[in-house]
């Protein structure tokens, strides 16, 4: 059992990466329903994967992962939402969407929100356990789905579809696929004007027991992973959130594959963050197990991508070093791109190479440009600025430490560019952005 805490205690905690805001803080055991801890901490203790979006009312919607502890991948994982009505000053209590029917392990999680803008309409995507697991309850589901008509003050019923299968699935249809979303930025709106959500698509058991370096066992990052990305084609037009209809792309067996260094046969390209090219291309970023962020491109609305090769700060310079974690991509208003990065291979602060936790800090940012280079990477990026960091530290209610990894969001929205992030996946948290972390007077234009 993790060690109880203060609610002095965490208030202090949270502050440790020095945030501008503070949307929430674990209670550890202050009301009755919170000291139904677990032995992996506290009912509310882990909070991953916290989106934030403007309404069309001027309101932050913020959704996220919730769980025991940081076990995300179950038993008890659920998808909440709160509210801000003072540009993310003070926030809602968060609300439960969707949680696993009592008596199941069957979790909802990876939650993302896409706002319709004429009609004001919220929708939240997110993966559902239905009782098959391949390899893991919190990968193995199908895509569900539920509305707000009243910005986001009340949800209807839920619906759900399993997603389009490639060559990596179980062969059995009855083993839905293993993937979840990308859970660091709504889906975009691309220039042909879909809404885009990338996924990350996992091996499951029967595909991964061919190779013979590695057994079906073994942890996430060293598993054959893709990039995906599934399409809501109608999602802005359709009356019925019933009528909904999602499609999988790339239009292949295979999505993105980067080659892993352990047994080049098997692919490490993971969490992708996509972004559209004024051109109408759209350029997607990798996580990946090389040390480094990889990158592709697609010319046809996400039907099809190039090849990924290794992003560098500018075509011909040097990689961009990264471990096995988020590296979200947004692009601001005024077209300029931010990459959020660790700005290291792995070995930084005692890891010992990119699937290191220690190496998940600190996050900087790169500021981006696009660049007239037919046919090679279409951005590039300036000098890091360091962002946030936590120096390690332990956490107060689970008793041990842990990195600041960006699975976070960010805003650009009402003359600030806000950066929200959780804090050992625990707290969650803003950090606005100055004009001297978003400086880039040297980039080509």
């Amino acid at each position: 059992m993790a060690p109880a805490s203060t609610a002095a205690d965490r208030w202090a905690d949270a502050h440790v990466s020095d945030p501008d805001f503070v949307v929430y803080i674990p209670q550890d055991g202050d009301t009755p329903a919170h000291r139904a801890a677990s032995e992996n901490g506290p009912w509310d203790a882990g909070n991953v994967h916290f989106v934030v979006t403007p309404t069309t009312t001027g309101a932050l919607l913020g959704t996220w992962t919730q769980a025991d502890g940081n076990s995300f991948h179950g038993p008890n994982a659920r998808v909440v939402v709160a509210r801000s009505e003072d540009r993310g000053r003070t926030w809602s209590r968060p609300t439960v969407l969707d949680a696993p029917p009592e008596g199941t392990e069957q979790t909802a999680v990876w939650s993302v929100p896409v706002v319709v803008p004429h009609s004001g309409r919220v929708w939240i995507f997110y993966h559902r356990n239905t009782g098959p697991v391949d390899f893991d309850r919190g990968m193995t589901g199908v895509l569900s789905w539920r509305v707000s008509d009243d910005d986001g003050h009340t949800w209807g019923e839920r619906h759900d579809t399993p997603i389009g299968r490639g060559a990596i699935d179980d062969p059995d249809p009855a083993m839905l696929s293993s993937w979840v979303t990308s859970g660091w930025q709504a889906p975009i709106v691309t220039r042909r004007g879909s809404v885009l959500c990338p996924i990350t698509r996992w091996a499951g058991n029967a595909f991964q027991g061919q190779f013979e370096t590695v057994t079906p066992e073994i942890g996430f990052n060293q598993r054959h992973h893709e990039a995906w990305f599934l399409r809501f084609d109608n999602v802005m037009t359709v009356d019925d959130p019933a009528d909904l209809t999602v499609s999988t792309w790339p239009d292949a067996d295979h999505g993105i594959r980067v080659p892993q260094l352990r047994d080049p046969r098997m692919s490490t390209a993971m969490e992708p963050s996509i972004q559209p090219l004024s051109d109408g291309r759209i350029v997607c970023v990798l996580r990946t197990m090389t040390g480094y962020i990889w990158y592709s491109v697609s010319s046809d609305d996400g039907q099809s991508w190039s090849e990924a090769e290794m992003l560098r700060f500018q075509p011909g310079g040097p990689p961009i070093p990264h471990p096995s974690a988020p590296c979200p991509l947004y692009k601001l208003r005024d077209g300029r791109y931010l990459l959020f990065f660790h700005n290291n291979d792995g070995t930084a602060n005692g890891g010992s190479g990119p699937g290191s936790g220690e190496s998940r800090r600190p996050i900087f940012v790169s500021v981006g440009r696009e660049i007239d280079n037919p046919g090679g990477q279409p951005l590039v990026f300036g000098r890091p600025h360091l962002i946030v960091d936590n120096a390690w530290a332990t956490s107060v209610t689970r008793g041990r430490p842990g990195g600041i990894a960006a699975y976070g969001s960010l805003t650009d929205f009402a003359d600030e560019v806000i950066l929200w992030y959780g804090d050992r996946m625990q707290y969650l948290l803003g950090k606005r952005l100055t004009d001297v972390m978003l400086d880039d007077t040297w980039l080509p234009r």
